[in-house]
C-alpha cells in the first residue's frame, strides 16, 4: 500500500478513536457530575475544593515573579 494511504488510513483511524475516547469521558464526566450535585454533602465539599483551587491560582498570579527580566 502507497504511504500516502496508509497516513490518511491512519489520521482517520487515529481521529475516529479520539472521538470515540473523548465521548467515554464526557459521557462519564457528565454522569459523575450529576451524581455529585445531587448530595449536599459533594456538593458542598466541591464548592470548597473550588474555592481552594481559585484562591491558590490567584495568589500563585499575584505573587509570580517574572525570573527572565
Amino acid at each position: 500500500m502507497a504511504v500516502p494511504l496508509q497516513m490518511i488510513v491512519l489520521g482517520l483511524t487515529f481521529m475516529v478513536l479520539t472521538l470515540i475516547v473523548f465521548s467515554i469521558i464526557a459521557i462519564f464526566a457528565g454522569s459523575l457530575g450529576e451524581i455529585l450535585l445531587q448530595n449536599e454533602k459533594s456538593f458542598k465539599i466541591t464548592n470548597l475544593a473550588q474555592g481552594i483551587i481559585f484562591t491558590g491560582i490567584g495568589l500563585k498570579l499575584f505573587f509570580w515573579i517574572d525570573r527572565n527580566h
